[in-house]
This record gives structure tokens, C-alpha cells and sequence, in this order.
């Protein structure tokens, strides 16, 4: 008996690129879009702020 492990096919080669490559897109697409989270609570934080500035600026102009 001969139990030499026989070298993986090409398409098992492929096959297990391609499973590779999907399992890092996904990581790439999961860090993305946590990074798209970030950056519009961080948009919404400034307009929040914004809109703060812009009523006390309007309540002090009123004064005058």
C-alpha cells in the first residue's frame, strides 16, 4: 500500500485561492464599512456642533 497524499488538483487549488481571496474581501468590505460608521457619526457630531455655533452666533447677533 502506497500512502503517498496525492498534490491537489488545479481546480482544488483554485478553488481554494478563490475561498481565500472571498474570506478576505469580506474582512476588507467589514473594516470599510465600519470605518463608513465612524466617519458619518463623526460628520453628524460636526453638524450637531455646527448647528450649536450657528444659534449662538444668531442669539448674540440679536443682542446688537
Amino acid at each position: 500500500m502506497n500512502m503517498v497524499a496525492k498534490p491537489p488538483s488545479s481546480q482544488e487549488t483554485l478553488e481554494a485561492r478563490m475561498s481565500s481571496v472571498i474570506q478576505e474581501m469580506k474582512k476588507l468590505m467589514e473594516e470599510r464599512k465600519k470605518r463608513v460608521d465612524e466617519l458619518k457619526a463623526e460628520i453628524q457630531e460636526i453638524e450637531d456642533e455646527n448647528r450649536d455655533l450657528e444659534n449662538t452666533i444668531t442669539d448674540l447677533l440679536r443682542q446688537f
